[in-house]
């Protein structure tokens, strides 16, 4: 989370202002597949995906509110699966 947001030109540590920027996003999140591995999640590839997404849109608060749905997404597979473990 501090990575993507320093790349967006956050201070660091990146986390509040990364937060506030997806806030003040309205429109629709893009979403990604989440990779896990049970209840194991990797978030190594999230920085480039979010970094791509910038790229493609320009649009800081619509990146920040991608950040956050995935690591969402991540947390809610990882404990869905907490059960099969």
């Amino acid at each position: 989370i501090d990575r993507v947001g320093v790349y967006l030109c956050m201070p660091f540590p990146a986390g509040p202002h990364l937060e506030r920027a997806a806030m003040d996003f309205n429109g629709k999140i893009a979403k990604k597949k989440v990779s896990l591995d049970g209840a194991y999640i990797n978030l190594s590839g999230l920085e480039n995906l979010a970094k791509n997404f910038y790229k493609e849109t320009g649009d800081k608060n619509a990146t920040a509110a991608f950040v956050f749905d995935y690591v969402g997404n991540a947390v809610l597979g990882a404990c869905e699966n907490f059960k099969d473990v």
